[in-house]
C-alpha cells in the first residue's frame, strides 16, 4: 500500500512541476510581450516628443517678447514663429496690424480723398460735372475707407486663423487657434510695412499717389494704371507679399506643424486665391477700359 502512495505521490509532483513549468513559460510569455510593448509605447513617446522638441527648438530664455515680435517677424522670423508656438501673443501686435492703416488714412486724409474721387470720376465720368455728387462722394469716401479699413483690420486675420485651423484639425494637429491667430497677426505686419513705406515716398517725393504700392512690380509702369491690362496684371506680383507667403510657409510648418506638402498644397491654393481676389478688385476698371 505504501508503495503505492509513493507511485501516487511520485505521479502528483511530476504533474504539479508540468503545471508550473507551464504557467511560468505563460507568464514569462506576458511579461515578454508587456515589456515590449512598454518599450515600444516609450520609444513612440520619445520619437513623438524628440519631434516636437526639434519643432519648438527654443529655450525659454531665448523667447522673444510679444512686445518685440512685430519687429522680430522681419529679422528673424523663424524664431519669432518657435516663440509663438511656445508663448502666443494676440492683443498689441492686433492693436498695431488695425492701428497702422487707420493712422495712414488720417495722416494723410485730404490725399486720401483726393485720389478717391480721382478713382469715382473714372467709373462715373458724369460726376466731373455735378459738383453735388463730388461733394457727396468727398464726404463719404474717407468714411468709408476707414469702415473698411476697421472692419478688415479686426475680421480678416480671424477669418484667416479660422481656415488655418479647420485645416489643421482635420489633419489632427495640435495647433491652437491662439497660436494661429498669433502667427496670421504677425505676418500682417508684413502689410503694414507696405504704409510706412508709402510714407517716406509721400514725405520724400511730394507724390499724392497712396493706392500704389511702389514695391508692387507694377510701379515699374511709369505710366500706371493707363498701361492697360498689364499693369493690373503685374499689380498683384509684389515683393512684400511675396515674402510674407514664403514667411507664411514656414510659419505654417513651424505654428502649426504642417508637413512639406500640406504646407506646399495650401499656399499654392493660397496665391492662386491671393491673385484672383486681386484681379477682381480691378475687374471694373479692365471692363471699362482703364
Amino acid at each position: 500500500m505504501s508503495k503505492e502512495n509513493e507511485i501516487l505521490n511520485e505521479t502528483l509532483n511530476e504533474s504539479s512541476k508540468q503545471v508550473l513549468n507551464e504557467t511560468s513559460k505563460e507568464n514569462l510569455n506576458e511579461a515578454s510581450s508587456a515589456s515590449l510593448n512598454y518599450a515600444f509605447a516609450e520609444d513612440y513617446s520619445a520619437n513623438k516628443n524628440d519631434l516636437k522638441s526639434e519643432l519648438n527648438d527654443i529655450d525659454d530664455k531665448d523667447v522673444i517678447s510679444p512686445w518685440l515680435r512685430p519687429l522680430s517677424i522681419f529679422f528673424s522670423p523663424i524664431k519669432t514663429f518657435k516663440s509663438i508656438r511656445k508663448s502666443p501673443s494676440i492683443w498689441f501686435v492686433y492693436l498695431l496690424v488695425v492701428v497702422i492703416p487707420i493712422a495712414f488714412m488720417f495722416a494723410f486724409k485730404e490725399a486720401y480723398i483726393k485720389e478717391m474721387l480721382e478713382i469715382a470720376v473714372r467709373f462715373n465720368p458724369m460726376m466731373a460735372d455735378n459738383r453735388e455728387l463730388l461733394q457727396m462722394a468727398e464726404k463719404t469716401s474717407f468714411v468709408n475707407g476707414l469702415i473698411g479699413a476697421l472692419v478688415g483690420g479686426i475680421i480678416a486675420p480671424l477669418i484667416s486663423a479660422a481656415v488655418i485651423k479647420l485645416v489643421a484639425h482635420l489633419m489632427h494637429k495640435e495647433a491652437t487657434y491662439k497660436m494661429i491667430l498669433s502667427m496670421v497677426l504677425h505676418l500682417g505686419m508684413i502689410a503694414s510695412l507696405t504704409y510706412l513705406i508709402n510714407v517716406v515716398l509721400v514725405l520724400v517725393t511730394g507724390s499724392t499717389s497712396l493706392g500704389m504700392s511702389v514695391t508692387s512690380l507694377g510701379f515699374l509702369l511709369t505710366d500706371g494704371p493707363s498701361s492697360g491690362i498689364l499693369y493690373y496684371l503685374l499689380v498683384p506680383f509684389d515683393i512684400l507679399t511675396i515674402w510674407a507667403v514664403v514667411l507664411k510657409y514656414y510659419g505654417l510648418r513651424i505654428v502649426a506643424d504642417f508637413s512639406k506638402k500640406a504646407a506646399t498644397i495650401y499656399m499654392i491654393v493660397f496665391v492662386i486665391f491671393l491673385f484672383a481676389m486681386s484681379l477682381l478688385q480691378y475687374l471694373p476698371t479692365l471692363l471699362m477700359g482703364a
